[in-house]
């Protein structure tokens, strides 16, 4: 049904999906302290991690410029793809006419009149005079990012709006659009082709994974030289390790350290930009005031952006998680890459700066969605512990035979899981086309989003109501639930408020018709 037959939206709906207004982009560039989860899901009781974090204008230019450049060709044969993107690569004409400000950066403030001559050098001057003294740039959020950045409410969809607040009205309902179960034999052929040709452009080469190598040795050995006697272990952790990075993708680091110094030592985000700014690191820039603090640089000799957090030991083992899932089957790693590559060029991959979610998110989404096919694609790592943990003394002794999984208990967080579970017996042979596209089906038509929870650990779609997710949930930003894998009290999708779970859904539909 095209939008000029859709009744006008209804006043309900706006009033229950429109935040407080945001404070304006000058101002919110310059405050502290983002809430929104890391991609590799490290914000887990106070722990925030870095896959997708907030990154700075400088560093998004560049990986924006870096992005065009690698995938502008990978994209000239792909007709289907192109009608699932629409437009991704360059949307910004498209939002300009709704009104909405440009996704690739969302909290840059207006242009400025340019200064005069002499007031320019004077600041250069100065500039220079005083660059010695200046601390790195904090940036750290106090306030978390409207879906309005990304989304203009007055342009949403009435059916997405309603289909997210949960006020279908009886009486006068919304007209539900349909969409077939799966693509014609014809057009998933082709999607097949052209999904598997993108899926071969994004893997990173064997020299861009050596290079990452190299890069964390050069790390581990300039952290030797500085503090000799501290024996702090650098670790890489999140895609570059997972299996779901590619060529342009962060290095995400973790320090490990009984250093507790927060004063002198690495845990003072300012002692270690001092670090990486003496050993010829650019673009350096500390989040001080998130859950778990992190350092962002460029290293120019290797060409590569990377995010360092402390001690933060739940984002190793969530990457031991996530890669033990990509191994399971060999559509898992592709089926997951491309729609992080189309969350990313439709700029919904962004939690802490853009109000959307993060690319760990989309990760779980993922996941979940082919645990819950029928049959199953992929089981719950996590569920034989849960039900272990939870099932009743056997009357007679337990057989020899009898799989026990240990506990691994983190900063007082069950990190267990079974790593040597075998694939699923059941073979479910859908191609990837046929994943995608009922992936955006899945999550544009049939998934509740006023009651249900994605929950990887449990490997299947849990009520908002037994998780106790269905009251505040404008408070929470509930809208959208997913569950952590490790923390379980936290709901990973609250970066996105209603403005912007009605925009991913209606988001879900454009990949749905763009695919037809």
């Amino acid at each position: 049904m095209q939008s000029q037959n859709r009744r006008p939206l209804s006043y309900s709906a706006v009033v229950a999906l429109t935040p407080p207004t945001p404070p304006s982009a000058s101002t919110t560039t310059t405050t502290s302290t983002s809430n929104a989860s890391s991609s590799d899901g490290s914000a887990v009781q106070g722990h925030a991690g870095s896959e997708d974090q907030s990154t700075t204008s400088t560093t998004t230019s560049h990986q924006t410029a870096t992005t065009k450049e690698n995938h502008g060709n990978n994209l000239k044969h792909k007709q289907s793809i192109q009608r699932l993107i629409k437009s991704g690569l360059d949307h910004s004409e498209e939002e300009a006419e709704s009104g909405a400000q440009e996704p690739t950066h969302p909290l840059s403030p207006s242009p400025s009149p340019s200064p005069s001559l002499k007031t320019t050098t004077q600041h250069h001057t100065n500039n220079q005079q005083h660059s010695h003294k200046r601390a790195p740039r904090d940036v750290s959020l106090k306030v978390k990012p409207s879906g309005q950045l990304r989304f203009n409410i007055e342009k949403l969809d009435q059916e997405d709006l309603e289909a997210v607040s949960g006020l279908v009205s009886f009486d006068s309902p919304t007209p539900i659009r349909t969409y077939p179960m799966h693509l014609p034999p014809l057009v998933e052929q082709q999607l097949d082709k052209e999904i598997e040709e993108l899926y071969m452009n994004l893997q990173p080469r064997e020299i861009d994974t050596q290079k990452r190598r190299d890069f964390v040795i050069k790390i581990q050995t300039l952290v030797g030289i500085e503090w000799p006697d501290r024996d702090i272990q650098v670790h890489a952790f999140g895609s570059s390790v997972n299996g779901l990075g590619s060529a342009d993708s962060d290095v995400d680091l973790c320090f490990t350290t009984s250093w507790k110094d927060t004063q002198r030592g690495v845990s003072n985000m300012f002692v270690l930009a001092a670090f990486f700014k003496k050993y010829g690191m650019t673009r350096i820039y500390t989040v001080s005031k998130a859950k778990v603090p992190i350092c962002k640089f460029y290293d120019p000799e290797f060409n590569l952006a990377c995010d360092v957090n402390i001690n933060n030991i739940i984002a190793l083992r969530n990457t031991e998680l996530i890669k033990s899932y990509v191994d399971m089957d060999d559509r898992v790693r592709p089926f997951i890459m491309v729609i992080k590559y189309w969350a990313k060029m439709r700029a919904l991959n962004d939690a802490a700066k853009g109000g959307t979610l993060s690319s760990y998110c989309w990760v779980l989404m993922c996941l979940n969605f082919l645990q819950t096919r029928s049959p199953p694609i992929l089981p719950s790592l996590q569920k034989p512990y849960l039900d272990q943990l939870f099932s009743k003394p056997a009357v007679a002794p337990p057989q020899p035979t009898r799989k026990i999984i240990p506990a691994t208990i983190i900063d007082g967080v069950d990190c267990s899981f079974d790593r040597d579970a075998e694939p699923l017996s059941t073979r479910n042979t859908a191609g990837l086309a046929d994943l995608v596209y009922t992936f955006f089906r899945h999550y544009a038509v049939e998934f509740s989003y006023p009651t249900s929870v994605v929950s990887t650990r449990h490997g299947a779609v849990l009520s908002k109501r037994e998780k106790g997710w269905d009251v505040d949930v404008d408070r929470y930003c509930r809208w959208l639930c997913v569950e952590e894998v490790f923390g379980v009290e936290r709901n990973l999708a609250n970066s996105a408020d209603g403005v912007a779970v009605a925009g991913l859904r209606g988001e879900m539909r454009r990949a749905v018709e763009g695919v037809l």
